[in-house]
């Protein structure tokens, strides 16, 4: 990430702890002008709140101009934790038999094209 943006995703986030300060804020760089700033609420249930996501809209508008003038762009995202069965399924299919690759004993695969 150059300095730049460095910058800007620090002052973004700096703005958004300000107001949440229970949220887990991760920044993701995209691109050298282009960052996403994952947020991470203490409970799902704060997103349904209509009051937290004008307070969102408002950080960003406030940074807006300085963000487009320079040509970077900075996404503020909601982001949830996933549940533990969300979290442990990629793990079970990993460790789950590839059943559909096994052909039934005795059959053999069709023979496509011609000779």
């Amino acid at each position: 990430m150059n300095q730049k943006l460095k910058a800007l995703t620090d002052v973004l986030v700096r703005d958004v702890q300000a107001r949440f300060p229970d949220f887990v804020l991760e920044v993701e760089p995209r691109g050298r002008k282009s960052a996403y700033i994952y947020m991470i609420a203490p409970d799902v249930r704060i997103w349904d709140d209509a009051d937290v996501w004008d307070d969102v809209d408002k950080i960003a508008w406030n940074q807006l101009s300085r963000v487009i003038k320079d040509g970077y762009s900075i996404m503020l995202l909601p982001h949830q934790p996933l549940s533990a069965p969300t979290r442990s399924a990629p793990a079970m299919l990993r460790e789950k038999p590839a059943e559909w690759h096994e052909e039934p004993a005795g059959e053999s695969p069709p023979v496509t094209g011609g000779a």
